[in-house]
C-alpha cells in the first residue's frame, strides 16, 4: 500500500535536532563551518541573510541580558539602602530626617539609574538593528546580479586595455628596428645580411609577442569568466547558506 500524503525527511549522517553543523547560533562559523568555507575556493566571508538576521537577534539579545543585569545591580543597592532603615519602620519608629533624605535620595537615584538603563537599551537595540540593515543593504548591493554583471565586463574591459598596451608596446619596437632599414629600402639601395638578419629577428619576435599576448587575453577572459560564476556561486550562498 503507498500513501502518497506521508513525507519522508532523512537527513544527513551524524545530523541532530537544533545543532548546527557550519554556524552557531549568533551566526558565528563553527570550526567546520570555516574548514568548509576555506573549500570553497573565492575567500568569501561574507554572511548570509539568516546568518545577518541571527547576528542581529544575538546583538538584541545581549542587549537585554546587559539591561536585566544593571537592573539587578541597581535595584540591590537601592534594597541596600532600603534594608538600613527598614528595621527602624518595623518596629514602628519614626524615622528621623537622615534616614527620610537617605531614602529619598536612594529613590531619586534608582529612578535615574531606572530612565538611563531603559534610554541605554533602546540605543543598543537602535544600534543593532542600524548595523543588520547596513550589512543587508551592502550583502544586497554586492550580490545582486548588476553589480556582477558589471564587474564582470570591468574585468574583461581591463583584459583587452592590457592585450591593446602589449600590442601597441610590440609594434612599436617592431616599427623602430624597421625604420633604420626603411632609409636604405626607399632609396632603392640592397640590404645588407646583416639588416636582413636584423630585420628577421624583428619579425619573429613580433610574430612570438603578438601569439603571447593573443594567449595572455584568453587566459585573462577565462579568469575574468571563472572569477563571474564563483561570484554567481557566492551570490546564491548569501541568499542561502547553512
Amino acid at each position: 500500500m503507498t500513501y502518497s500524503s506521508e513525507l519522508y525527511h532523512y537527513g544527513t549522517k551524524g545530523m541532530k535536532w537544533g545543532v548546527r553543523r557550519y554556524q552557531h547560533e549568533d551566526g558565528t562559523r563553527t570550526a567546520l563551518g570555516k574548514k568548509h568555507e576555506a573549500t570553497l575556493g573565492d575567500g568569501s566571508t561574507a554572511l548570509s541573510r539568516k546568518a545577518l538576521k541571527m547576528q542581529y537577534r544575538s546583538r538584541v539579545k545581549a542587549a537585554k541580558q546587559a539591561r536585566r543585569q544593571r537592573y539587578d545591580k541597581m535595584t540591590k543597592e537601592y534594597d541596600k539602602e532600603l534594608g538600613r532603615v527598614e528595621g527602624k519602620y518595623k518596629r514602628g519608629d519614626t524615622l528621623s530626617e537622615k534616614d527620610q533624605a537617605r531614602l529619598a535620595k536612594a529613590g531619586d537615584k534608582y529612578n535615574k539609574e531606572y530612565d538611563a538603563n531603559k534610554r541605554q537599551y533602546k540605543s543598543e537595540r537602535m544600534a543593532a538593528k542600524e548595523a543588520y540593515r547596513t550589512a543587508l543593504a551592502e550583502g544586497k548591493r554586492a550580490h545582486s546580479r548588476k553589480s556582477i554583471r558589471e564587474q564582470y565586463r570591468v574585468d574583461l574591459k581591463a583584459a583587452k586595455q592590457a592585450r591593446r598596451q602589449r600590442y601597441d608596446k610590440m609594434t612599436d619596437r617592431y616599427d623602430k628596428e624597421l625604420g633604420r632599414v626603411e632609409g636604405k629600402y626607399k632609396r632603392g639601395e640592397t640590404l645588407s645580411g646583416k639588416d636582413q638578419a636584423r630585420l628577421a629577428k624583428a619579425g619573429d619576435r613580433y610574430n612570438r609577442e603578438y601569439a603571447n599576448s593573443n594567449a595572455r587575453y584568453k587566459s585573462d577572459r577565462a579568469a575574468a569568466k571563472a572569477s563571474y560564476k564563483r561570484a554567481k556561486e557566492e551570490a546564491r550562498r548569501w541568499r542561502r547558506w547553512r
